[in-house]
């Protein structure tokens, strides 16, 4: 499991859970925001435009 930190231009960070690496993470989120313009991250939807930055915070393998 892997969580990721979206830090939006505001300031704001979200965190989003994820049962994938963050290398697939970044590829799906990558291709939404192209197609879609938009993510949805913990329940809010967010434009694009609005995401500075996102990072893992933690990479769990299952045992």
């Amino acid at each position: 499991m892997t969580v990721v930190e979206f830090e939006l231009v505001d300031g704001k960070k979200l965190h989003q859970k994820f049962n994938t690496g963050f290398t697939e993470i970044f590829r799906q989120i990558n291709r939404l925001m192209i197609t879609n313009g938009s993510v949805m991250v913990d329940g809010h939807l967010v434009a694009a435009s609005q995401i500075k930055s996102l990072r893992p915070l933690s990479n769990k393998q299952p045992c």
